[in-house]
């Protein structure tokens, strides 16, 4: 099956935007490893790797999160707009609420929580004035992750990289600013990552003001019965948040207890390489969750199969490519936080040659639980994540006897290999048979989408193409019940369209391409999609003057003869719906 040139390119404009969401908290980790391994020193990169645990209890808010971006997906696909306002609206108040909760408990309780982490003596007190000042930015934080998963959906490809550079560049010169000229140790590190923190989230709340938005707030709209279903299926995130939580805390005591400090220094670097890194290997998962779920909602089986493979490919050739990168720095990105002279320096070299191929398993495994998320497989999913997490610290506390630091890193690539071995039995257990076909592992239900008979898929670049699939589709229509005038409007609305596309969507010297689908199942459902300038038919029939009624004839046919007309503007990708 021919993944569509539509979903390659609704594919490659999200995806950037979904690298800024992942890495927006991890380039702040990784600036403030920086500065702090250049300027405070191992005990300051000691406390920030012991806090982690904390964080990954503290993104226990995506519960929500992943739940609304699966939620609202589905009703933008099943053409729900109100739906998709109220359950954005809800969402951020409940999220704006739980942010400022866990800032008060984390302010409040910074000294015995740095004690629970594992920090002693002065370790201790550095980590405890870096929670105090990190726990005021957790809000925004909070929101940040909101906004940025929803900007795709409103096609808005500029705030996120804008925010990104102002994130950044102004947690940078804050922590050099606060740590060399105002002596402010860790409390400044955490004081310039809150502060950066809420300048991103309020320059993303920017896109979501105004009402001509797909995705808006609006707090008339304010309706928290949606907040239980998309709970439930983000419920993922919270047993993979719990159970990466106890392995990141089995790894840190495992860690300290064989090297002290020096090694929980070079987890630390582990953490912030991988955080930078898997941000475009899982962006590829978050881009199949807004476009699966979008497929999904509209039961279209072709282009979920083709948005799956898709992703798939580039998150796999992109997990090889950094793999690569990663051993071959095995040597220089050491240097960049230790001197040669201190074992963090060795420990973290080898941690280099042997766990980056972990990048590659884990891309496929974490794609498939994406693929089952989206239809709804909640129990598969909950159980792999939560099983892989606890699984690596396990088997690092096994290799640690064994091998040392270096038994920890070989534990990460031999806990996805164990966890895709259980999922391929899964498969065969659900198929009776494991193929190497990627449809096969998706187990979509017999049931989903229309049947191969039911439904007529082209893709067209020009008038000639677009006449040819309008002659075949009265006849195919016939075929299945639709009577006689109703096939041949169906044609027309579908040349209409189509043709209005090739006229004003298409740019010169740009490839574009208009993907028609055609369902015959319950009644007639038609489908035009392009890759060109947004335009809806809607509102360009109601701008429509009534005693003009020969200029726009065709979209004015269209209008009478439709049952309802659905548009929206995803990813820079154009929908209409015509139901007949």
């Amino acid at each position: 099956m021919k993944t569509a040139a539509v979903i390659k390119k609704g594919f490659l404009r999200l995806w950037p935007v979904q690298i800024a969401v992942l890495m927006t908290g991890a380039v702040n980790i990784m600036i403030d490893s920086l500065v702090t391994a250049r300027f405070i020193g191992t005990e300051g990169m000691a406390a920030i790797a012991l806090f982690e645990p904390a964080a990954r209890i503290i993104v226990l808010y995506f519960v929500l999160l992943r739940g609304m971006q699966i939620l609202c997906g589905n009703y933008i696909g099943s053409g729900e707009g109100d739906k998709v306002v109220s359950l954005f609206t809800s969402g951020i108040v409940l999220l704006g609420l739980t942010g400022g909760f866990l800032s008060g408990f984390c302010f409040v309780f910074r000294t015995p929580l740095a004690h629970l982490l594992g920090a002693r003596g002065e370790t201790a007190v550095i980590l405890s004035d870096y929670i105090s000042s990190y726990a005021v930015g957790i809000t925004g934080q909070v929101l940040s992750s909101a906004f940025l998963l929803f900007l795709p959906f409103n096609n808005d490809s500029i705030r996120p990289g804008l925010g990104t550079g102002v994130m950044i560049l102004s947690n940078l010169v804050m922590d050099i600013v606060c740590v060399s000229v105002f002596h402010a140790g860790m409390f400044g590190i955490g004081a310039a990552t809150s502060i950066s923190s809420l300048l991103f989230a309020g320059i993303m709340l920017t896109g979501f003001l105004k009402p001509d938005k797909t995705v808006y707030f609006d707090f008339r709209r304010l309706n928290l019965w949606f907040v239980p279903r998309a709970v439930r299926l983000g419920i993922s995130e919270l047993t993979y948040s719990l159970s990466n939580t106890v392995k990141t805390y089995m790894l840190n005591l495992t860690l300290m207890m064989l090297a002290g400090d020096a090694a929980v220094a070079a987890m630390n670097v582990q953490g912030s390489l991988l955080g930078v890194i898997t941000s475009f290997t899982f962006a590829t998962g978050g881009v199949f969750l807004v476009l699966g779920s979008i497929y999904y909602g509209e039961e279209d089986r072709s282009s979920f199969i083709g948005a799956a493979r898709y992703s798939m490919r580039i998150g796999v050739g992109v997990a090889v490519v950094l793999t690569l990168i990663m051993m071959a720095g095995s040597s220089l990105i050491p240097s960049v936080f230790f001197s040669r002279q201190d074992p963090a320096w060795e420990i973290t070299r080898m941690m280099l040659l042997l766990l980056p191929n972990y990048l590659i398993w884990n891309t496929i495994f974490g794609l498939f639980l994406d693929y089952y998320h989206c239809q709804g497989r909640i129990v598969i999913v909950n159980v792999l994540s939560s099983l892989e997490q606890i699984l690596t610290g396990v088997f690092a506390m096994a290799g640690a006897r064994l091998l040392g630091e270096n038994g920890i890193w070989i534990a990460f690539p031999a806990a996805n290999l164990f966890c895709l071995s259980l999922l391929a039995a899964h498969v065969r257990h659900c198929r009776g048979t494991v193929r190497p076909d990627l449809e096969n592992w998706l187990l979509l239900e017999d049931h989903f989408g229309a049947s191969g008979d039911e439904v007529m898929e082209y893709e067209v670049r020009n008038l000639d193409e677009v006449l040819a699939v309008s002659s075949q589709m009265i006849p195919f229509c016939m075929e299945h019940g639709i009577d006689e005038r109703r096939s041949r409007f169906a044609a027309l609305a579908v040349e209409e369209m189509a043709v209005n596309v090739l006229e004003h969507g298409f740019r010169p010297k740009e490839k574009h391409s208009i993907d028609i689908r055609v369902v015959c199942k319950d009644g007639l459902i038609l489908r035009v999609r392009d890759d060109c300038r947004a335009f809806d038919p809607k509102k360009r029939i109601e701008q429509f003057d009534p005693e003009d009624t020969m200029k726009n004839i065709g979209l004015r046919l269209v209008a009478n003869m439709s049952e309802e007309i659905t548009y929206r503007n995803d990813a820079g990708i154009n929908t209409v719906l015509i139901k007949l």
